[in-house]
């Protein structure tokens, strides 16, 4: 109500000032309660109509040139404030125009302010009139005041109506249409389909009525039938859209998103700015992700709807899934500039320049994230995760600055553990890798010692603690640690294997830690890492064929670890297969991120090296 109150505030100030040069200007800013803006609009509105009233009462005694005069002004002013779009102001203007001049056409234009207004009882006076005068003669006239019997639940009348405009032209199409939705509003399924199967034998070259007659049997789910009869309206109109449609929905609703596809793509090819059609095509191909081809198709359908901010988004995520990193930046960048505080669109931008390794610039949109925001946490792990790589980076030299991306990192660190009291775990995890990558293995236990009683330092972060332990030669801790995980969980298989290991990387008592792996295989027989073990076990006893055998199931099940690559490599090169050998520490050197994993590696390279022999590879 308030807004449309200010609508009648400038609208009829309006009609006094521009037409009677009242004083009241449309411009002038007054600043009221709601109330009073209900009580001003209620006293323009009168005032605007007693004005109308008077130049009315006036102009009909008027000459004949005069008064048409008069008519042709108020014509002229309803006709631009309906073009407008203000159907409130062209409704006011015509009310006095046909009062004055009561032509046909006029009330005509009447009756469509009153219906655009909602005022549909008073259309339905003006219609009636019409149609008393003329009948289904006047075949527009008469379709509207069906369509406004219809809107206000006199479903008999507007029946009537149609009745009678078919009886007379039984090629009016509109009429046909709508007496056959008046039958369905009355649930006589039956007889509509009888009106619309009669209609379309009138209108041969319509696909209209099979349309709606697949649209009945849809609503009886009577979906093959429904088929056939889109079938027949797209024969007779190969571009009826909503033909298309209805095809294509019926696959999507059984999931057979590629028959979809297909209807979508025909119809694309002949109408290529189909809105509706692209919009389909555009959500089938992205439910199938199929990212490349569906990325023209989305663009066109921006083009064509511009205003439409989601499929906008929905473009950036594309263009980024195709890795088409500078169209989607340029996107989401452009939407960044519509809504500058949406925190998904700056968390596009920042992973974005992420996945770029653009990590300065990705630092900087994460760090814009509002603490609001649903993204903050993520953001906020992100954000770590960057600091760490480019303090490392600066580390091991890449970077020339001297311990700067270090403070930061770990101020970052230290702050959002206190910030974020449930990412406190996530992030001494993450500043313990720092530490480990750059070699000060006791900071990082010291680390997650800071978080180890936490109830989400979980078995993971435990392995994880366990392995610096070993790393540092802390054996018992390491072992106490396992220890304690297999008397929680005596079916740990991975705890049971990481003792058996543990015993062979020290060499110690290898007979114990063959019980360890092969209580672990007992437990998960199929796990990648335990098959590593046992091969290395049996590689430890010089029983090579054994060993490629375990090792080599170890790898195909987890291809890219590094150090089940590091024992292939060495057992390779026990066989004198050296290029292989060689090839397996090259990939596992291109993987690895700890600088003293590319140590341990680069050491296994200088010594194959040296113990090929020169004729055996090129």
């Amino acid at each position: 109500m308030i807004q449309m109150a200010r609508l009648y505030v400038f609208s009829y100030a309006a009609i006094l000032f521009l037409q009677f040069g009242c004083a009241i200007k449309p411009t002038q800013k007054i600043e009221l309660t709601d109330d009073e803006k209900v009580t001003v609009d209620t006293a323009i509105k009168k005032a605007a109509e007693d004005q109308l009233q008077q130049m009315v009462d006036k102009a009909k005694d008027l000459s004949p040139e005069q008064k048409k005069y008069v008519s042709t002004e108020l014509f002229l002013k309803g006709n631009a404030a309906m073009m407008e779009g203000d159907f409130e102001t062209g409704s006011l203007i015509f009310k006095y125009l046909v009062q004055l001049n009561p032509d046909e056409y006029l009330q005509k234009k009447y009756a469509i302010n009153l219906i655009r207004t909602g005022n549909l009882n008073e259309a339905l006076k003006v219609l009636l009139s019409l149609y008393k005068t003329n009948g289904v003669s006047d075949e527009k006239t008469a379709m509207l005041l069906a369509g406004v019997h219809s809107a206000l639940d006199e479903l008999n009348d507007a029946k009537n109506i149609y009745k009678k405009i078919l009886t007379v032209n039984k090629k009016n199409e509109d009429a046909c249409l709508y007496l056959g939705k008046t039958l369905v509003l009355e649930k006589k399924n039956s007889e509509a389909k009888t009106i619309w199967t009669q209609c379309d034998k009138n209108h041969l070259k319509s696909g209209l009525f099979k349309y709606y007659l697949g649209k009945l049997a849809v609503d009886e789910n009577k979906l093959e039938q429904a088929m056939s009869y889109f079938k027949e309206a797209l024969k007779k109109e190969p571009d009826f859209s909503e033909a298309v449609q209805a095809m294509g929905i019926l696959f999507e609703q059984k999931e057979n998103w590629g028959q979809a596809e297909k209807i979508y793509l025909s119809h694309i090819k002949n109408k290529p700015n189909d809105n509706a059609v692209l919009s389909r095509l555009v959500q089938v191909q992205f439910n199938q992700e199929k990212m490349l081809e569906v990325i023209p198709h989305a663009e066109t359908l921006a083009d064509l709807e511009p205003e439409n901010l989601n499929l906008k988004v929905k473009l950036g995520v594309l263009y980024t899934d195709a890795k088409m990193f500078d169209s989607a930046l340029t996107t989401f960048k452009e939407l960044l500039e519509l809504a500058p505080t949406s925190d998904r669109l700056i968390y596009y931008i920042a992973a974005i320049y992420q996945e770029q390794k653009k990590y300065e610039l990705a630092v900087e949109y994460f760090n814009q994230v509002p603490t609001t925001s649903s993204l903050y946490s993520d953001s906020a792990i992100q954000m770590a995760q960057m600091l760490s790589t480019l303090a490392q980076e600066e580390a091991f030299g890449i970077r020339k600055s001297k311990e700067e991306w270090r403070s930061k990192f770990l101020s970052y660190i230290k702050q959002k553990k206190l910030d974020i009291k449930d990412l406190e775990v996530e992030l001494a995890v993450i500043e313990a890798g720092f530490f480990e990558s750059v070699d000060q293995v006791d900071k990082a236990i010291n680390s997650l010692m800071t978080v180890h009683t936490l109830p989400s330092f979980n078995q993971q972060h435990q392995y994880y603690l366990a392995s610096l332990y070993e790393r540092e030669k802390r054996y018992s801790e390491a072992t106490n640690l396992m220890l304690k995980m297999i008397e929680t969980d005596p079916k740990n298989a991975h705890a049971w294997n990481f003792l058996g290991y543990s015993l062979l990387e020290r060499g110690e008592n290898l007979d114990q830690a063959f019980a360890y792996i092969q209580k672990a295989l007992s437990i998960n027989p199929d796990d990648g890492y335990i098959r590593d073990s046992l091969g290395w076990y049996y590689f430890k006893l010089g029983q090579i064929d054994q060993a490629y055998r375990e090792i080599s199931m170890a790898i195909k099940k987890i291809p890219e670890d590094i150090v089940i690559m590091k024992h292939l490599a060495l057992i390779h090169h026990h066989k004198k297969d050296y290029r292989k050998a060689k090839e397996l520490i090259e990939a596992a050197l291109r993987m690895s991120k700890l600088e003293s994993e590319k140590k341990e590696l680069i050491d296994v390279l200088d010594q194959l090296e040296k113990d090929r022999i020169p004729a055996s590879t090129p």
